[in-house]
């Protein structure tokens, strides 16, 4: 069991590198091998994960074999690894999208899993090859091919008017052919579809392709196109179902394009029960009227985002912002359950007033001279593989976990004057004395040093602090 992990002298664990094999230990999921953060290869099988959380932890590692024997299903926390090689066969995984964010992925195993949508692989730069879900093995062009004509000879059998669970009053796009086709070009308003002749333009060598609407929940998915095209359906028109908001379709006729932005005003309401990703939309209007409450994920993807953006007051979910310069003033959501920024850029301060701790991780930003965090509640709150500078203001008093991750820490630098809960700081990069807390009562740990690191506990809270050290040079 896990216990056996925890066994391991802690001193010794950021010592671990190459390969471990952990086959046949209960761990459920990652974050009891947090502390292994330099391994490079992990194999677990039968060790009942039911989870990827805490693998963010492991930034070195290369190739994960997490496959038979485990039941976790979200793939999300691989966001941001460096993986080359994955094996998640056998495993609960029916989406594959959020290996999107692991551009480093070369070689994958989905043997005997349930999906049905495989063209994240083709957005992967460093792709080489895979193990398909029926055991057939395929280089990155030899999958091309095979996805092509698999969605070539796509059988449709059942019309609209005899699927029970197809709403033809609702309102349908049509969605690109194919994840490397820019077939926007291709189409225009009044085209009937039911072949090739759509994007032959493109590829007048392919004689197949496929056509796939979506409803507008599905299209905000993946929010990256200037305009989308509203198609109209005929009920005789032959369908087959992807996902709950997505079809295969025989025939569509292209209507008028509506712009994005024109869309979403639209079609937005007070609350949207879906996850809404922005992907690469490079302009944003002065003005976005978004959800009062979103039910999942609000992802911001490598955007020019607007000067003033108004963001939901609640999101259950995920508040995502990848490559993206956070506008000034930025008023974060009441009540949200995680805030990931993602090498963004901040030129003031954030603001505001959580209902409810939220976690918010800051990965790899860029903060102004001086920037101040906002004194409310936080859950966790953390860094990863950047600099604290002096300008840095954290709130006077924290609650929650506090967390450094290959930090390097200025001269200077000011934490929490108070703190009850935990202090991490694994991997730093510390030239000189770092003053800690000096009230309340708090955990401090520190692990995988390099240079002789300096800190200071002050005497009101000797008594209170627990110090675990681990791996340091003395």
């Amino acid at each position: 069991s896990s216990c056996y992990l925890s066994m391991y002298p802690k001193t010794l664990r950021s010592r671990v590198s190459g390969y471990l094999v952990l086959d046949g230990l209960d761990i459920d999921n990652f974050e009891v091998l947090g502390d292994f953060v330099n391994v490079e290869g992990l194999q677990c099988q039968s060790c009942g994960i039911k989870s990827l959380d805490g693998i963010q932890r492991m930034t070195k590692l290369k190739s994960l074999e997490a496959d038979q024997g485990n039941s976790y299903s979200d793939l999300n926390p691989l966001r941001g690894l460096n993986l080359k090689n994955l094996n998640m066969q056998f495993t609960e995984v029916t989406d594959i999208s959020p290996l999107i964010d692991v551009p480093s992925l070369e070689w994958i195993d989905l043997s005997a899993l349930k999906i049905k949508d495989l063209s994240p692989l083709l957005q992967l730069p460093n792709f080489k090859g895979v193990i398909l879900p029926d055991g057939q093995e395929f280089t990155l062009s030899e999958l091309k091919a095979f996805l092509k004509q698999k969605i070539g000879r796509h059988s449709l059998k059942t019309k609209i008017q005899d699927t029970i669970n197809f709403d033809l009053n609702e309102n349908w796009y049509l969605w690109p052919f194919d994840a490397a086709d820019d077939f926007f070009s291709a189409v225009e308003e009044g085209m009937i579809l039911n072949d090739s002749t759509a994007f032959q333009k493109q590829n007048p060598e392919e004689p197949e392709s496929r056509i796939i609407i979506s409803n507008f929940v599905g299209l905000c998915r993946n929010l990256s196109a200037a305009e989308y095209y509203p198609v109209a359906l005929d009920p005789a028109t032959l369908i087959d179902k992807i996902d709950e908001h997505s079809w295969f379709a025989s025939e569509v006729k292209v209507l008028k394009p509506i712009n994005v932005w024109d869309l979403l005003r639209y079609s937005f309401h007070n609350i949207f029960v879906g996850t809404i990703n922005f992907s690469g939309q490079n302009t944003f209007p002065d003005k976005i009227q978004l959800p009062t409450v979103v039910y999942g994920d609000l992802i911001f993807n490598w955007n020019q985002l607007p000067l003033k953006l108004s963001l939901p007051t609640k999101v259950k979910g995920e508040l995502r912002f990848e490559s993206c310069d956070i506008p000034d003033n930025l008023r974060l959501p009441y009540e949200v359950d995680k805030i990931v920024f993602f090498k963004c850029s901040f030129k003031q301060s954030i603001r505001t007033d959580f209902k409810f701790a939220p976690e918010i991780t800051v990965d790899e930003c860029n903060f102004p001279e001086k920037f101040t965090f906002p004194d409310t509640p936080i859950k966790h709150l953390a860094f990863h593989n950047m600099s604290i500078q002096v300008g840095l203001e954290f709130p006077e008093s924290f609650t929650g976990t506090l967390h450094f991750m290959e930090c390097e820490f200025s001269e200077g630098v000011q934490l929490p004057a108070t703190l009850n809960g935990r202090l991490e700081i694994k991997h730093p990069h510390i030239q000189h004395k770092l003053k800690l807390p000096s009230k309340g009562e708090y955990t401090f740990e520190i692990s995988g040093v390099q240079d002789l690191p300096y800190y200071d506990i002050p005497d009101p809270v000797k008594d209170k602090v627990k110090i675990d050290e681990d791996d340091l040079p003395f």
